[in-house]
């Protein structure tokens, strides 16, 4: 599959679910608290259940879509899953089933667990979500505010460190 990348420019990102994985190219980023990895993923099917208050989504990684269906609950389950944009599976139709999913690090270790496979070099590129969308912003706030050169490349280390996971 093609590269992707993340961009902060929500009109160059692909907002819209497609038809084939390859063309998802750039996926769109905003600020929050929380890390997340970005998949591209198959949409399979969605049943919200209003007693249960559960909103749940059955996908497929399209980087092998043999494994699955995977499960998350799109309802108020940030722990696991970021269920509005930037994600966009959760838009799909059924000419274009294919979209971006953000997943935390701690759902993709549990399920990679269960299937037995590293779910996670199943990732996107463009870095975690939203750290990556701060990157050139933190690397320049260090640059600016820390005097000491030493704590300042421990900081710029640390950045990248945590922007290659």
């Amino acid at each position: 599959m093609a590269d992707t990348i993340s961009t902060d420019d929500y009109y160059r990102a692909d907002i819209s679910t497609k038809k084939h994985p390859e063309e998802l190219g750039a996926w769109w980023f905003k600020n929050w608290v929380r890390l997340y990895n970005v998949f591209k993923v198959k949409f399979e099917s969605r049943t919200v259940d209003l007693q249960k208050k559960t909103d749940l989504l059955a996908f497929r990684f399209a980087q092998d879509e043999n494994l699955g269906p995977f499960y998350v609950d799109l309802k108020d389950d940030y722990r696991f899953v970021w269920s509005d944009l930037p994600s966009t599976v959760q838009l799909a139709t059924k000419d274009a089933p294919y979209g971006f999913l953000l997943l935390s690090p701690e759902w993709v270790a549990a399920q990679s667990q269960t299937v037995g496979a590293n779910l996670g070099a199943f990732a996107e590129g463009g870095g975690k979500w939203p750290i990556a969308a701060g990157e050139k912003s933190l690397r320049e706030f260090i640059q600016e505010r820390v005097q000491d050169k030493k704590l300042q490349s421990q900081l710029i280390e640390l950045l990248d460190l945590l922007l290659k996971e």
